[in-house]
């Protein structure tokens, strides 16, 4: 089995039983393998729970590159970003009710010191690439008056917030919710050229 596959796994027995209870026969189950073939590929659980954050790490970094391509504007391209459908975000949000990786990583950080370098690590990352957006917003005149990398942090608090947020009270889907919230703390900041007369 690829990795990937492994991993996609992970994060479907992450999403119904939560970090907690998650043991390598629920995990072998769903790949279709046993749990001491999981032992003999990645050592322990432990390993390969940190292996799966290292994938949903680059997953979030590869997602953003994905979506610059495919839209000129770098606010489409942020608000396209967080409208991904969880379906297709598997490193991310696992189903709807499911639990966000970025909560699993953290309550994973707080039981096991050495998963706070993988929090980190996705943080730096998830910020760099917001900031990276909002400056070229402010390049192509969409906002002004900001400072990028205070407003990439504040978004991705949101965000944060909305996942754990999500976890047992699901109002509408979460993607929709992280649009808004662009939408909210951008608002102040955005731009309107005038018509041409």
């Amino acid at each position: 089995f690829h990795d990937e596959t492994i991993f996609r796994a992970t994060g479907t027995v992450l999403s119904q039983v939560g970090n907690e209870n998650i043991t390598l026969a629920m995990i072998a189950s769903v790949v279709g393998c046993s749990a001491p073939a999981l032992v003999q590929r990645f050592g322990s659980k432990q390993a390969l729970l940190k292996s799966f954050s290292t994938w949903s790490i680059e997953q979030t970094r590869l997602r953003f590159e994905s979506e610059a391509v495919t839209h000129q504007s770098p606010l489409e391209t942020l608000k396209a970003r967080v409208r991904i459908p969880g379906a297709e975000r598997p490193a991310e949000i696992f189903e709807p009710d499911g639990y966000p990786s970025t909560v699993y990583l953290h309550v994973a950080a707080w039981n096991d010191e050495s998963f706070r370098e993988l929090v980190i690590e996705r943080t730096r990352i998830i910020e760099d690439e917001l900031t990276r957006l909002l400056e070229q917003a402010i390049e192509a005149g969409e906002i002004s008056g900001c400072d990028p990398r205070n407003m990439a942090e504040t978004l991705l608090t949101a965000f944060s917030g909305a996942a754990v947020q999500s976890i047992g009270m699901q109002r509408k889907p979460i993607e929709d919710r992280l649009v808004e919230l662009v939408d909210i703390l951008l608002k102040p900041y955005l731009t309107f050229s005038k018509p041409a007369t």
